[in-house]
């Protein structure tokens, strides 16, 4: 803490948790869907899902889906998924990440990313996880309202 408050009068400090990697996708404005939660599956050359297995090793994460979770944990994660997204007032499309601990089953809701699913590493999470729910989303859905201004405040979904 002390090396951090060098550069900075304030610090955030987090507890470490071992814990498994799910991301849910919700999709929507008024009434927000979730899609089938996905989790990350970190290669075997890396501890944990960091900058490198997710932006330079190739190999560094896979994403499953769906997650390899109970079905109960599964609702729970798309109910907390949608309740995190109303809470922040979001609209159109965000993906909220979790931490599920592994020693005691605790799910933490770890950020949430409002354009998921835009770079190279990430092309395959929030599209799929939501294609994987039954809503076929394609490459023209994302890009037309992007183009029109409308995706912030109120996407039109051409489906």
């Amino acid at each position: 803490m002390q090396a951090a408050l060098a550069f900075d009068r304030k610090v955030i400090l987090e507890r470490a948790v071992d814990a498994r990697e799910v991301e849910c996708a919700v999709l929507g404005n008024d009434d927000p869907q979730a899609s089938v939660p996905g989790e990350i599956v970190v290669g075997a050359r890396h501890a944990f899902y960091s900058y490198d297995a997710k932006y330079v090793d190739p190999d560094g994460a896979a994403l499953r889906i769906p997650a390899d979770i109970a079905p109960a944990l599964r609702e729970r994660v798309r109910a907390l998924s949608v309740q995190t997204f109303k809470a922040l007032e979001l609209t159109g499309m965000a993906r909220v990440d979790f931490f599920l601990d592994r020693g005691t089953g605790d799910l933490y809701v770890n950020e949430v990313n409002t354009i998921p699913g835009f770079t190279a590493s990430e092309v395959r999470d929030a599209p799929a996880t939501l294609a994987a729910a039954g809503q076929a989303l394609g490459f023209p859905l994302f890009v037309k309202p992007a183009n029109t201004g409308s995706w912030l405040a109120r996407p039109v979904l051409h489906v």
